[in-house]
């Protein structure tokens, strides 16, 4: 049995070393909020926003709540207890994508993830995070050395997992659904697109039925990394739940860069009809932006998600949505529109299969770009 358990050991971690060397930051998944029984996502993730490495109560819920057969949730699959000041965790997904964009179609394969999280307890109150993993590119346009990178890495203080907290490195600040899918237009068009994390420095509550965020943050030093978000500025974020299955939220987010200066303010709500095995999620959020060159005149922006989650049964789940970005409401044919319908199944802890079918349409164009995606997520 001793042996069985040291082979089943190695096997995980040769599967694990084979991704990261053939291979972005996991968010949460904004559907499990009400579906799973529970209302706030620092129950499962230790980001107090949620996000990222699981708990050891995550770990448990996503074998007995979240997967058709169940299975075994925990680090190695038990073969190796952590000690309590340090957790360790692997995300890897690999993905096949068929794009048709204006008749011209084209099929990549290619990894998607291969982030891995290590998380160190200091005293009973302080900890330290830090998660690194490849960019992941459809084509290899940058060299090696641009292609790999630490996403979130943060120090933090909280007093428990229903009090005051306060964090500083970078991460992207709570804002929106948070969902883990980084083409949301609710993510990629507010400055929250993969590889778009900020310094920042973070100080909240999070309680039973409300939870308050507010932050302050700067780009990513040029030396470390290109492109990403340039702005500096503040976000704030409330969000109240209402029973156990709704829950709203209030935003809002202000950057200035040497381009650009850009405010958006926003809200989201969900609702769980459980007789239904339904999920409702919206989001709206309207900006208005100014820039530099006096030339250049500011614009009214809105950016919209709606999206409802069927689960039939344990482990599946159907999403379809719209979402809307108009980057001008005062100029005609720049609204730009994408439908989407993504089937998940969870058959068993630490495994998901995912397929996305989605179209897009920009302003007046009577031709849309579609894709079908297949993605394979494992985490450990």
């Amino acid at each position: 049995m001793r042996l069985m358990s040291w082979q089943r050991l190695l096997l995980c971690l040769g599967f694990a070393m084979l991704l990261l060397l053939t291979s972005s930051v996991a968010q949460a998944y904004p559907q499990f909020q009400f579906t799973t029984g529970n209302s706030r996502c620092n129950l499962c993730h230790y980001a107090p926003s949620g996000g990222g490495l699981l708990t050891s109560y995550g770990r448990d819920e996503s074998a007995d709540t979240i997967s058709t057969w169940g299975g075994d949730g925990r680090w190695l699959y038990g073969v190796y207890e952590e000690p309590q000041w340090v957790q360790l965790g692997l995300d890897m997904r690999g993905a096949v994508l068929l794009k048709d964009q204006l008749g011209d179609t084209e099929l990549n394969a290619f990894p998607m993830q291969g982030d891995t999280y290590a998380r160190f307890a200091f005293a009973t109150n302080w900890s330290a995070y830090l998660s690194m993993g490849p960019r992941a590119q459809v084509r290899d346009a940058d060299p090696v050395y641009k292609r790999f990178g630490a996403r979130e890495f943060y120090g933090m203080w909280n007093d428990s997992d229903s009090g005051y907290y306060a964090r500083a490195g970078r991460f992207l600040t709570p804002f929106g659904l948070r969902s883990q899918d980084h083409t949301w237009y609710v993510r990629r068009e507010a400055g929250l697109y993969t590889w778009d994390e900020t310094l920042t420095v973070t100080a909240g509550r999070v309680r039973p039925d409300w939870e308050t965020h507010l932050s302050l943050f700067a780009p990513v030093p040029s030396a470390l990394q290109s492109g990403g978000s340039q702005d500096v500025g503040a976000a704030g974020y409330y969000e109240r739940r209402l029973g156990d299955v709704t829950s709203v939220a209030l935003q809002g987010r202000a950057g200035v860069s040497d381009e650009h200066s850009r405010v958006l303010v926003g809200a989201w709500g969900k609702h769980y009809f459980e007789s239904l095995n339904l999920l409702l999620s919206a989001e709206v959020d309207g900006g208005h932006e100014n820039f530099t060159e006096s030339a250049s005149p500011s614009r009214l922006q809105w950016i919209s998600y709606l999206g409802l989650s069927y689960l039939p049964t344990k482990g599946v789940m159907v999403t379809v949505s719209h979402e809307r970005f108009d980057e001008d409401l005062e100029v005609k044919a720049t609204a730009r529109d994408a439908a989407s319908v993504a089937l998940q199944w969870f058959p068993i802890a630490k495994w998901e299969l995912m397929f996305i079918a989605k179209a897009e349409r920009h302003g007046t164009n009577t031709r849309t770009t579609s894709l079908g995606m297949f993605q394979l997520h494992y985490y450990l």
